[in-house]
Protein backbone atom coordinates (compact mmCIF):
# COMPACT_ATOMS: atom_id res chain seq x y z
CA UNK A 1 0.00 0.00 0.00
CA UNK A 2 1.36 3.61 -0.80
CA UNK A 3 2.19 5.88 2.03
CA UNK A 4 2.49 9.12 2.15
CA UNK A 5 4.93 9.36 4.60
CA UNK A 6 7.55 8.39 2.22
CA UNK A 7 7.21 11.38 -0.25
CA UNK A 8 8.23 14.27 1.08
CA UNK A 9 6.20 18.18 0.85
CA UNK A 10 7.96 19.77 -1.47
CA UNK A 11 7.52 16.50 -3.92
CA UNK A 12 4.13 16.09 -3.25
CA UNK A 13 3.27 20.12 -3.68
CA UNK A 14 5.26 19.81 -6.74
CA UNK A 15 3.32 17.05 -8.88
CA UNK A 16 0.07 18.74 -7.70
CA UNK A 17 1.14 21.89 -9.26
CA UNK A 18 2.59 20.35 -12.14
CA UNK A 19 -0.61 18.43 -12.68
CA UNK A 20 -2.96 21.15 -12.34
CA UNK A 21 -0.54 23.16 -14.80
CA UNK A 22 -0.47 19.97 -17.61
CA UNK A 23 -3.71 18.44 -17.58
CA UNK A 24 -4.81 20.21 -20.82
CA UNK A 25 -1.50 19.15 -22.40
CA UNK A 26 -1.99 15.51 -20.72
CA UNK A 27 -5.47 15.54 -21.79
CA UNK A 28 -4.19 16.62 -25.46
CA UNK A 29 -1.52 14.21 -25.47
CA UNK A 30 -4.20 11.27 -24.68
CA UNK A 31 -6.38 12.06 -27.30
CA UNK A 32 -3.75 11.68 -29.67
CA UNK A 33 -4.15 7.56 -29.02
CA UNK A 34 -8.04 7.97 -28.46
CA UNK A 35 -10.90 9.91 -30.29
CA UNK A 36 -12.63 9.63 -28.16
CA UNK A 37 -12.55 12.55 -24.86
CA UNK A 38 -13.62 10.14 -22.48
CA UNK A 39 -11.29 7.53 -22.81
CA UNK A 40 -8.37 9.99 -22.76
CA UNK A 41 -9.51 11.67 -19.74
CA UNK A 42 -9.33 8.06 -18.25
CA UNK A 43 -6.05 7.44 -19.64
CA UNK A 44 -5.04 10.73 -18.17
CA UNK A 45 -6.59 9.76 -14.76
CA UNK A 46 -5.26 6.64 -14.90
CA UNK A 47 -1.67 7.87 -15.53
CA UNK A 48 -1.59 10.68 -12.53
CA UNK A 49 -3.15 8.03 -10.37
CA UNK A 50 -0.05 5.68 -11.06
CA UNK A 51 2.25 8.89 -11.34
CA UNK A 52 1.05 9.66 -7.22
CA UNK A 53 1.41 6.16 -6.23
CA UNK A 54 5.35 5.88 -7.47
CA UNK A 55 5.73 9.86 -6.75
CA UNK A 56 8.39 8.42 -3.80
CA UNK A 57 10.52 6.71 -7.22
CA UNK A 58 10.47 10.49 -8.85
CA UNK A 59 14.54 10.92 -8.57
CA UNK A 60 14.28 14.87 -10.20
CA UNK A 61 16.51 14.23 -12.98
CA UNK A 62 13.71 15.77 -15.21
CA UNK A 63 11.24 18.09 -14.69
CA UNK A 64 7.78 16.51 -12.86
CA UNK A 65 5.60 18.00 -16.29
CA UNK A 66 8.23 15.89 -18.50
CA UNK A 67 7.64 12.64 -15.71
CA UNK A 68 3.92 13.05 -15.79
CA UNK A 69 3.94 13.16 -19.79
CA UNK A 70 6.12 9.99 -20.37
CA UNK A 71 3.18 8.28 -17.71
CA UNK A 72 0.61 9.58 -19.80
CA UNK A 73 2.30 8.46 -22.98
CA UNK A 74 3.01 4.73 -21.51
CA UNK A 75 -0.67 4.44 -20.11
CA UNK A 76 -1.95 5.75 -23.40
CA UNK A 77 0.02 3.17 -25.29
CA UNK A 78 -0.86 0.39 -22.86
CA UNK A 79 -4.54 1.30 -23.44
CA UNK A 80 -4.06 0.97 -26.96
CA UNK A 81 -3.00 -2.28 -26.69
CA UNK A 82 -5.18 -3.40 -25.05
CA UNK A 83 -7.78 -2.40 -27.25
CA UNK A 84 -6.47 -4.27 -30.02
CA UNK A 85 -9.82 -6.58 -31.69
CA UNK A 86 -11.80 -4.94 -29.77
CA UNK A 87 -14.68 -2.78 -31.38
CA UNK A 88 -15.75 0.20 -30.05
CA UNK A 89 -19.91 0.54 -30.01
CA UNK A 90 -20.95 4.16 -28.57
CA UNK A 91 -23.78 3.21 -26.27
CA UNK A 92 -25.63 6.84 -26.68
CA UNK A 93 -25.33 8.34 -30.91
CA UNK A 94 -23.84 11.93 -30.18
CA UNK A 95 -25.21 14.80 -32.17
CA UNK A 96 -22.52 15.78 -34.57
CA UNK A 97 -24.21 19.38 -33.80
CA UNK A 98 -22.69 19.89 -30.51
CA UNK A 99 -21.44 16.96 -29.30
CA UNK A 100 -24.40 16.03 -26.86
CA UNK A 101 -25.64 12.67 -26.23
CA UNK A 102 -28.86 11.74 -28.38
CA UNK A 103 -31.39 9.31 -26.04
CA UNK A 104 -31.59 6.02 -27.72
CA UNK A 105 -34.51 3.56 -27.34
CA UNK A 106 -33.81 0.36 -27.99
CA UNK A 107 -37.39 -1.53 -28.22
CA UNK A 108 -37.95 -4.66 -26.02
CA UNK A 109 -37.40 -7.93 -27.67
CA UNK A 110 -40.26 -9.17 -26.39
CA UNK A 111 -42.44 -6.57 -26.51
CA UNK A 112 -44.68 -5.91 -29.93
CA UNK A 113 -45.54 -2.41 -31.45
CA UNK A 114 -48.68 -2.12 -29.10
CA UNK A 115 -47.33 -3.28 -26.36
CA UNK A 116 -44.43 -1.08 -26.76
CA UNK A 117 -46.88 1.34 -27.08
CA UNK A 118 -48.92 0.74 -23.82
CA UNK A 119 -45.97 0.77 -22.01
CA UNK A 120 -44.53 3.86 -22.96
CA UNK A 121 -48.01 5.63 -22.62
CA UNK A 122 -48.57 4.30 -18.83
CA UNK A 123 -44.73 5.95 -18.33
CA UNK A 124 -45.98 9.16 -19.65
CA UNK A 125 -49.16 8.98 -17.56
CA UNK A 126 -47.04 8.00 -14.47
CA UNK A 127 -44.62 11.34 -15.13
CA UNK A 128 -47.42 13.15 -15.69
CA UNK A 129 -49.33 12.34 -12.56
CA UNK A 130 -46.57 11.98 -10.23
CA UNK A 131 -46.03 15.84 -11.49
CA UNK A 132 -49.47 16.44 -10.12
CA UNK A 133 -48.81 15.35 -6.66
CA UNK A 134 -47.79 17.50 -3.60
CA UNK A 135 -44.30 18.56 -4.01
CA UNK A 136 -43.89 15.93 -0.46
CA UNK A 137 -45.12 12.83 -1.79
CA UNK A 138 -43.86 13.40 -5.36
CA UNK A 139 -40.22 14.30 -3.89
CA UNK A 140 -40.62 11.07 -1.45
CA UNK A 141 -41.64 8.96 -4.66
CA UNK A 142 -39.09 10.14 -6.57
CA UNK A 143 -35.91 9.34 -4.13
CA UNK A 144 -37.80 5.85 -2.67
CA UNK A 145 -39.23 4.59 -5.83
CA UNK A 146 -37.71 6.11 -8.83
CA UNK A 147 -33.66 6.52 -7.67
CA UNK A 148 -34.61 3.67 -5.17
CA UNK A 149 -33.30 5.55 -2.27
CA UNK A 150 -33.80 3.40 1.16
CA UNK A 151 -36.22 4.83 3.58
CA UNK A 152 -33.76 5.86 5.87
CA UNK A 153 -31.35 7.67 3.05
CA UNK A 154 -34.31 9.49 1.89
CA UNK A 155 -35.36 10.41 5.68
CA UNK A 156 -32.21 12.07 6.00
CA UNK A 157 -32.06 14.08 2.24
CA UNK A 158 -35.84 15.23 3.26
CA UNK A 159 -34.67 15.77 6.84
CA UNK A 160 -37.71 14.12 7.68
CA UNK A 161 -38.40 10.87 10.12
CA UNK A 162 -38.39 7.24 8.06
CA UNK A 163 -42.17 6.96 9.50
CA UNK A 164 -43.02 10.35 7.23
CA UNK A 165 -41.07 8.93 4.25
CA UNK A 166 -42.87 5.85 4.24
CA UNK A 167 -46.12 7.69 4.94
CA UNK A 168 -45.65 9.98 1.66
CA UNK A 169 -45.07 7.04 -0.18
CA UNK A 170 -47.87 4.88 0.32
CA UNK A 171 -50.00 7.94 0.45
CA UNK A 172 -48.50 9.00 -3.08
CA UNK A 173 -48.87 5.62 -4.39
CA UNK A 174 -52.70 5.42 -3.67
CA UNK A 175 -52.69 8.75 -5.10
CA UNK A 176 -51.15 7.57 -8.28
CA UNK A 177 -53.34 4.04 -8.33
CA UNK A 178 -56.63 6.06 -8.52
CA UNK A 179 -55.67 9.21 -10.88
CA UNK A 180 -54.14 6.36 -13.27
CA UNK A 181 -57.13 3.99 -12.45
CA UNK A 182 -59.67 6.54 -13.17
CA UNK A 183 -57.95 7.93 -16.44
CA UNK A 184 -57.72 4.58 -17.96
CA UNK A 185 -61.31 4.11 -16.78
CA UNK A 186 -62.02 7.60 -18.76
CA UNK A 187 -60.13 6.11 -21.81
CA UNK A 188 -61.61 2.58 -22.50
CA UNK A 189 -65.42 4.40 -21.74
Amino acid sequence: MYSLEAVSGDKLDTFVEAAEQQRAQLLWLAQRITPYREEAEDIVQEALLKAFRNLAQFRGDAKMSTWLRAIVQNTARDWLRNQKGRVYLPIEPVNPADGSAVPCDFPHPAENPEQRYEREEMEWLLRTEIENLSTASRRAIQLCVLEEFSHRAAANALNVSVITVKSRVFSGKQRLKRAVHHRMARAHA
